[in-house]
């Protein structure tokens, strides 16, 4: 049967498979005998052992592709790429496709990263934009006109890369460096603790949270702040149940609000 088509983004000079990529690295894996087929009538055969007929079938297989426009809006694009994702149930992976969408912002991220001595730029990134909106996420609130609300979290946060140089400044500006260098070493030696099983939204909303925590002075390090963490994840647990922008603010709100500022 002929394989679907595959989606490009061919934007930028760099071209990269926004859906399909699993169906070209399995066909190149099989056809350099990486593994063998689940067929019990050719008796689970490597690319080698077919026929040389079949052989040729697979080693000529056309696919189609089909290339976005290279003035796609970055939004559009970002939402193309988390669409595949889906697909797979990898959708969390959206930062990775950043690079692709914003190339030269995401250079900065990494390297005032770097520069901060923080080896995760997106956890970098999540601190920033915690303390950018952190009346949003204190809360509750979402401006209707904006539409922000109902838009997945991990589109957001990427989107919101196009304002690199506003929450760079802001935290400069701020004097936030040595605050944001201490959010991330207490965050990533909290994320050690396996038992606490940190799923991705799970570690994206202690981040937050331990961001407005250290914004207003309170003290974030030591196990009772992660214990309190883990008390509140369970006592809302029916709060924010999905993965929208709103979602992600009603629960970083109840939890901040309800549990960690008694």
């Amino acid at each position: 049967m002929p394989p679907p088509s595959i989606l490009i983004d061919g934007a930028e000079r760099t071209w990269y498979i926004m859906d399909g990529a699993e169906l070209l690295l399995t066909i190149a894996e099989y056809i350099n005998n990486d593994f063998k087929l689940e067929n019990e009538v050719l008796h689970r055969p490597k690319f080698t052992d077919l026929h040389l007929k079949l052989r040729s079938r697979l080693s000529n297989l056309e696919i189609v592709a089909t290339i976005i426009n290279p003035d796609t809006p970055p939004l559009h694009r970002l939402e193309l790429y988390n669409t595949s994702l889906l697909k797979i149930g990898k959708e969390a992976d959206l930062w990775n496709c950043t690079q692709a969408v914003y190339p030269e912002e995401f250079k900065k991220i990494v390297q005032f990263a770097s520069d901060l001595g923080i080896k995760d730029p997106h956890l970098l990134w999540q601190i920033m934009t915690a303390m950018l909106f952190a009346p949003r996420f204190e809360s509750d609130e979402v401006n209707p006109i904006t539409y922000l609300g109902n838009m997945r979290f991990n589109i957001f946060e990427s989107f919101l890369l196009e304002r690199f140089d506003v929450l760079q400044v802001y935290v400069e500006l701020q004097g936030y460096r040595a605050m944001v260098q201490r959010i991330a070493r207490v965050t990533q030696n909290f994320f050690k603790n396996d038992n606490l099983r940190w799923n991705p939204k799970k570690r994206t909303i202690l981040t937050i949270v331990l961001t407005l925590l250290a914004r207003d002075g309170v003290n974030i390090e030591g196990s009772e702040t992660v214990n309190r963490f883990e008390y509140a994840w369970k006592k809302s647990s029916r709060i924010g149940e999905g993965t929208l922008y709103k979602d992600y603010i009603k629960k970083t709100s109840t939890i901040l609000l309800k549990y960690m500022k008694r």
